[in-house]
């Protein structure tokens, strides 16, 4: 670029001395100029980095942003909580009504850091306003930079997932996951998947799960299962080694409780109730045995009573999808460790919670029960389960669940709301061949 007037780009230098933290434009820059302060900062870098440079520096948003994600991805995020919340303290004080930038510094924000970082603010329950994506759209249509000539695939793919936490009412989002989707099924049909931002091992694939099964219908533990292989680790023992230890207390609480609905509805469908009733108990007395060795704490009288008066109910009014969400999230939580009190279980959030997954978890039970009538020739998509009106209620479950308030309860114990119902969504959406891969994959599928 000839004939530039350094007196005024010099005004957009950083106070580091950089120009946009990039070390080639501020090499220029000290060429043509011979800025002391671009010297001290390129000199910095380079010692820093033991004379190899990086294109960027600093990029610390995105790199609090990205550690958070990649850590939530595969599995372990457990171990990480008090960074997560330093990370994520860290993002918020940059977050501005245009965006979030990739750095603190220029405060310049681009679409990809953004999308990142809504994301993750709202799933841990930050106050973000999805107005931060206006500043990216234009007639429709969404960009990471202005004016620029291509669209990376990883920009588009993370507004995609940006706009599946999307509470009633943000039509900025509804906008954002029309235009995301059909430009990954595009580029997915014409097998362009390639990024100019990112070098992924298997970009394809997470696009590809991304695509098939929607956020309502993912088990956090599939997703892991699917994404270290996407990540690289069929290839990298570290990774898979954190496969190894991912079943943990809950995992098998799902699955005994997964064993223990499978055996109900094999013993109605023979009119077995007593069988019945015996493989409930025999299950409850295990989970609360391995509770007790856990927690030292004996809760077999709080599960069997709550257990026994849904089976009740159940005899009587043979609709076993009457209450069987609410009675999951107590049994979910009772033996993860939340003692239920009282006062929480009339507290008016639970309450609403209670009411509201139920409803949907019903829904979607008689859908799946549709599904079955048919012989499941009814293939489940979007399109069919919004017939039953769940979408909207869907996402007035994740906002009552993700906003937080002064008089909320246990965060813990609302997660474990949205992840019930996501579990009833699941079932409903995918068919029997897809859930039995997906057991397959986590449950005993082994890493060397």
């Amino acid at each position: 670029m000839q004939d530039l007037n350094w007196e005024k780009l010099l005004k957009l230098q950083f106070q580091d001395g950089s120009f946009f933290s990039s070390l080639s434009s501020t090499a220029y820059a000290f060429m043509q100029t011979k800025n002391e302060n671009c010297l001290k900062f390129l000199t910095k870098v380079v010692q820093k980095f033991n004379a190899g440079v990086p294109t960027l520096y600093p990029v610390d948003v995105y790199e609090h942003i990205w550690v958070v994600d990649r850590l939530l991805r595969l599995g372990i995020s457990r171990y990480f909580q008090p960074e997560f919340k330093e990370c994520m303290d860290y993002v918020y004080r940059y977050v501005t009504e245009e965006g979030i930038p990739f750095q603190r510094q220029g405060r310049i924000p681009d679409l990809d850091d953004t999308a990142m970082g809504f994301r993750l603010l709202r799933l841990h329950g930050y106050e973000v306003s999805a107005d931060i994506f206006r500043h990216f759209e234009d007639g429709g249509e969404f960009f990471c930079f202005p004016r620029q000539s291509t669209e990376g695939v990883t920009v588009i793919f993370n507004l995609y997932r940006a706009s599946q936490v999307l509470f009633p009412g943000e039509k900025i989002l509804e906008n954002a996951k029309k235009f995301s989707e059909k430009i990954l099924r595009e580029k997915h049909a014409a097998n362009e998947l390639l990024d100019k931002w990112l070098i992924a091992k298997d970009l394809p694939g997470e696009v590809s799960f991304a695509l098939e099964v929607p956020w309502y219908a993912r088990f956090p533990r599939v997703e892991t299962r699917l994404y270290i292989e996407q990540y690289g680790g069929e290839d990298d023992i570290w990774i898979g080694k954190v496969l190894y230890r991912m079943l943990n207390v809950n995992t098998k609480i799902y699955l005994e409780l997964a064993k223990l609905d499978y055996n109900n509805c094999q013993a109605l469908h023979q009119t077995e109730w007593n069988s019945m009733q015996r493989s409930c108990l025999g299950t409850l007395n295990h989970l609360s045995s391995n509770a007790l060795a856990a927690q030292g704490r004996d809760m077999s009288h709080h599960i069997h009573q709550a257990w026994g008066k849904w089976l009740m109910k159940w005899q009587e009014e043979g609709d076993r999808h009457e209450g069987e969400a609410e009675l999951l999230v107590y049994t979910i939580n009772l033996f993860a460790g939340h003692w239920f009190s009282d006062e929480l279980l009339h507290h008016p959030q639970y309450k609403q919670l209670s009411d509201l997954t139920n409803r949907i978890c019903s829904k979607l039970g008689n859908y799946q029960k549709q599904k079955v009538h048919d012989n499941g020739s009814n293939n489940a998509n979007s399109d069919s389960i919004k017939t039953f009106q769940v979408e909207s209620e869907m996402q007035e479950l994740v906002q009552l669940v993700l906003q937080n308030s002064s008089n909320d309860i246990d965060s813990n114990v609302k997660q474990t709301f949205l992840t019930v119902a996501k579990s009833f969504y699941y079932t409903a959406y995918c068919d029997t061949q897809t859930i039995n891969f997906h057991i397959v994959k986590v449950l005993f599928q082994k890493v060397t």
